[in-house]
């Protein structure tokens, strides 16, 4: 899914979330994500690699950077 995470958490961007369930959320920075992928809450199949980078989200702390090989919304 894409959420959107606005400030004050410093994210300021669209994040990559995995849930396997409510509580336990992983979040991922995409390095690039294409435009009509910014949609908040919009459920996607995505094929990526884990980067070495990691984005800082202020209170949120360090996510790792995901470069994205192929996407496709649901």
């Amino acid at each position: 899914m894409i959420e959107y995470c606005p400030p004050p958490d410093n994210c300021n961007d669209y994040m990559i979330v995995f849930d396997t369930d409510q509580l336990d959320k992983k979040y991922y920075k995409p390095d690039h994500l294409p435009d009509d992928f910014k949609i908040n809450n919009l459920q996607i199949e995505v094929t990526y690699r884990i980067t070495e980078e990691k984005h800082n989200c202020g209170f949120g702390g360090d996510v790792p950077v995901i470069h994205i090989i192929k996407i496709r919304k649901l």
